[in-house]
Order: C-alpha cells, then structure tokens, then sequence
C-alpha cells in the first residue's frame, strides 16, 4: 500500500490525526521532542501505542512508534492488583475495629463479674474459689491485651504508630505465661524454664509499645 501520497488522515481516524498534528506542531515550535500515549482499537483489538515526535530537519519530524500494548496492560493490571490489596487492607481495618467492640464490651463485663465474685467470695470466706477466679480475670485481661495488640500491628503497618525501646522484667513476664498456661500445658511451661536462660529474667531493652512489653520465644 503506497503511503507516501496520503495525509496523515488517510491514515489515522481524526481525534489521532489531530493528535499527531498537534505535537508535530509542538514539536517545530519548541525544538523539542514530544512523546505522548494513545489507544487504537483495529483488528478487534485495542492497542498501546508510545510515539516520539523528533524534529529532523526544517520543517521535518521524524516520527517513532512503539506498541506498548503488552506493558500497559501488565501496568493496568498492577495498578489494578494494587487498588484491590488497599481495598482489602482497608476491610481488614474495618473488620479488626468491629471485632475490638464486639469482643471487649463481653469481655469488660466477664472480667468486671469475676472481680465481683471474688470480693464475694472473700467476704464469705469461699477462699478456694478466689484463685479460680483471678485465673479468670487474668485471662480476659491477656485476651484484651492480645484484641488491642492486633489492632496495634495495624496501625503499625499504616504508620500511625511509633516502636520505641523500653525497659521490662523478663522474670515477671514468664511467671504471667506460666499463670495463664498453667491450666492448658504443663509441658509448654517446662520448656520454656528450660529455654530461658537465668540470665535473661534481668530487665532489658526489647521493642515495645508504650507502657507495655513483648517478646516472641
């Protein structure tokens, strides 16, 4: 097919033809080269294009074009991919807020009974009950501790919280995992005395949030 003999709308449908008209133009007046983008829908598909306006002599351009159609759609998809993670990084925010409150409200007032019930059972002088029920205060507290912690990791992750370094008593912390293990495995709480080293019940710097300490054996 002889294309030397056709305007550039022989070739192209208008809104291109007057694309490329516009940044030949752009491209005499300034000396620059002009790069821009556009789709083009033949063959019953749509494609990329890159084109590179350059100015090749008085009144000449050169034109160079590139089919980007396999990079800009892997680009479509990333973003796409991306838009899809923030959507669910956002209902995971949402749904971590909503668990806080449905399991707080129930767990305050387990914790807020037990309290009740061992100043009861003191007054009666039902003093087996009392270690029973600070085992039952101590585990609504850790659960609340753990429910607060997962929502501090996502504020972690979005930046809305800073890590700092603090100073904590190992000993004291092993005797809470004993506390709250007790009741489920006695052969956890063994191999953790055994893992422990003396050394460590000492107070020492750890990451941790404010006012609370963490540490994963």
């Amino acid at each position: 097919m002889d294309y030397i003999h056709q305007s550039i709308y022989d070739l192209l449908p208008n809104n291109l033809a007057n694309l490329y008209l516009k940044n030949v133009n752009q491209a005499l007046i300034t000396q620059e080269v002009q790069v821009f983008e556009y789709e083009w829908f033949f063959e019953e598909k749509r494609h990329h294009f890159e084109s590179r306006i350059v100015v090749s002599g008085e009144n000449e351009v050169l034109a160079i074009i590139r089919d980007i159609t396999e990079s800009k759609l892997a680009q479509i998809e990333l973003q796409r991919a991306k838009d899809a993670a923030e959507s669910a990084n956002h209902a995971k925010s949402e749904f971590l807020a909503s668990m806080s409150h449905e399991l707080r409200t129930p767990l305050n007032a387990i914790i807020g009974y037990s309290e009740l019930l061992r100043e009861d059972a003191f007054d009666l002088g039902y003093t087996d009950f009392i270690p029973d029920l600070d085992q039952i205060r101590a585990s609504g507290l850790h659960l609340l501790t753990i429910i607060q912690d997962i929502l501090d990791i996502s504020k972690l992750e979005s930046g809305m919280m800073t890590v700092c370094l603090e100073n904590f008593n190992i000993a004291t912390l092993i005797k809470e995992i004993e506390a709250l293990g007790s009741h489920y495995s006695k052969k956890i709480i063994t191999n953790l005395k055994s893992t422990v080293p003396l050394m460590l019940r000492e107070c020492m710097p750890i990451a941790s949030k404010s006012n609370k300490y963490c540490l994963t054996f």
